[in-house]
């Protein structure tokens, strides 16, 4: 039954096995995630109480983001919906992060001009 159990946790065969190869009982195991992207949050901390309910981790799905860029009033003429982007961000030199233009706000700030 507990390997039953292991399973629906998504816990590997190598894994399951491993006492029994090794006569050793792990105090720890890994999990591992059923999808990839970054922690943006973490409520898994040892001696914690945890139900079914309970939200472990907060994974965020990075591959895809939306950049919120002001262009000033004089550049708004140059952009288009659908045109190539690229970003470069000055806390990460050397990187240089490309996309397209999918919205364009109609609306202009007065005290910025963007």
């Amino acid at each position: 039954m507990a390997a039953t159990r292991d399973r629906l946790w998504d816990v590997s065969d190598a894994q399951i096995d491993h006492p029994a190869a090794t006569g050793k009982v792990a105090r720890t195991m890994t999990m591992y995630s059923p999808i990839s992207g970054f922690v943006m949050s973490r409520k898994a901390y040892e001696q914690s109480y945890v139900t079914p309910q309970t939200d472990l981790y907060e994974i965020a799905d990075l591959s895809k983001i939306w950049v919120y860029a002001e262009i000033f009033e004089y550049e708004a003429p140059y952009v288009h919906v659908g045109q190539a982007a690229q970003m470069q961000l000055s806390y990460f030199p050397g990187r240089t992060y490309y996309g397209k233009v999918s919205y364009l706000y109609p609306t202009l700030d007065p005290e910025t001009r963007t």
